[in-house]
């Protein structure tokens, strides 16, 4: 992609933002829920084995060689490993093996939500072929599994409740998926609600290859 078609893509995502995204700690029509305490450093909720299984969510995916270099934030997901939500083990974002979708959500953000059917259902279509992966943004724990549960939604996620990812990326809140190419580098951003599944797919198509 060439340097002013870049320039577009960044200013058109940011327009996105302000128009559809959830800014962390925001109020309860852009974002966090009226009355829902901010998530506060160091805390994520202690789920019950019981919300764990319930929520039936797919192992966390293991990450690449141990020997793979990680990628800088300029090109690739920043040097963070996150906790799985479910089962399995952390996850070393820039071992992450692409071709891959990163998904930014919290379960008191209302695009997120109206968002993880259309990327349950790309789970399902592509696996084997590209991982889906959300990454739980300023937000805790148990609230993220009761909403995955409630949501039906399966693919795995990670824990991020300070939002590190999301302030490396310099972004103000979720909604925000990042397409990951084979070599760990990310492709597109979305930023905001993702398409319509066919929109998805040509995206996901045109900028790692993968037909659904």
């Amino acid at each position: 992609m060439t340097g002013p078609m870049r320039g577009r893509l960044a200013a058109a995502s940011m327009a996105v933002l302000a128009a559809a995204g959830c800014a962390a700690g925001g109020t309860a029509t852009g974002g966090r829920a009226a009355g829902k305490p901010a998530v506060t450093a160091g805390t994520s909720g202690t789920p019950t084995a019981g919300l764990v299984a319930a929520a039936a969510l797919a192992p966390c995916p293991p990450g690449g060689p141990t020997g793979s270099p990680s990628r800088s934030a300029r090109d690739g997901l920043p040097s963070l490993t996150l906790s799985c939500l479910g089962a399995g083990p952390p996850v070393a974002l820039p071992r992450l093996a692409g071709p891959a979708l990163v998904n930014l959500w919290a379960a008191w953000c209302q695009p997120c939500r109206r968002e993880m059917p259309v990327l349950q259902t790309l789970h399902a279509l592509a696996r084997g072929r590209l991982q889906v992966l959300g990454v739980v943004t300023d937000d805790d724990r148990r609230d993220a599994l009761s909403a995955a549960r409630a949501l039906g939604v399966h693919y795995p996620s990670v824990l991020d409740s300070r939002g590190t990812l999301r302030r490396s990326l310099g972004f103000t809140g979720p909604p925000i998926t990042l397409v990951v190419d084979r070599e760990g580098r990310i492709a597109a951003r979305i930023v905001g609600p993702v398409p319509a599944l066919p929109a998805l797919a040509a995206v996901i198509r045109r900028e790692v290859g993968v037909a659904l």
